[in-house]
């Protein structure tokens, strides 16, 4: 839409996601971040690590986390 006023871009990359975010953000000098998450805990999240909670301890913007499944409607 024309009026709209969010811009947003969308950038296929490759390698450390945290630091791909990282940089992302930083070159397009990005006001937020905004990424989906399972919510994964216990041995899940130790094994399969956890970008949100990687990027919330370095990161210098808002990050935005929502769940990957949002709970259905009624």
């Amino acid at each position: 839409m024309k009026d709209d006023p969010f811009k947003v871009d969308v950038l296929l990359d490759h390698g450390k996601v945290v630091a791909g975010i990282r940089r992302a953000a930083k070159d397009s000098k990005a006001a937020l971040i905004v990424l989906a998450s399972h919510g994964r805990k216990g041995l899940q999240r130790f094994f399969l690590g956890s970008v949100a909670a990687e990027l919330l301890a370095g990161t210098e913007r808002p990050l935005l986390v929502l769940p990957a499944d949002p709970p259905a409607e009624d």
